[in-house]
């Protein structure tokens, strides 16, 4: 692994760590439980991809309009927990990756189940 990734990967752990302690400080109840799986941070800093567990949303329309809201709050706790020049775009994405591994993980339960009854 080169030196430029490792940083890379360290920013993008520090800031899902950072942002998940923001999204719990905010008030509003649609999004300060909200769990972040995971981070991708562009090549310049210019953009930010925060990917969040579909799991907990019900309502992700309300979600993401709740985040919308909170973006510029969002924004200036990353600007100074990081210490960057300027604030990044922050594109927030519904990752229901985490519940199609469950339904992979009960299907293969399933199979396993009828392997052991033949």
């Amino acid at each position: 692994m080169q030196k430029n990734e490792i940083i890379k990967q360290k920013q993008e752990a520090f800031l899902q760590e950072s942002l998940s302690l923001a999204l719990a400080s905010l008030s509003d109840i649609r999004i300060n439980s909200l769990t972040i799986t995971k981070v991708e941070v562009s090549r310049g800093k210019q953009d930010v991809k925060i990917y969040l567990d579909k799991l907990g949303i019900d309502n992700e329309r309300e979600v993401l309009d709740a985040l919308k809201r909170a973006r510029n709050i969002l924004k200036e706790y990353i600007l100074n927990v990081t210490g960057w020049y300027a604030p990044p775009k922050l594109n927030f994405i519904i990752d229901d990756g985490l519940e199609a591994q469950n339904r992979l993980d009960e299907i293969f339960k399933q199979i396993h189940k009828d392997e052991k009854k033949d």
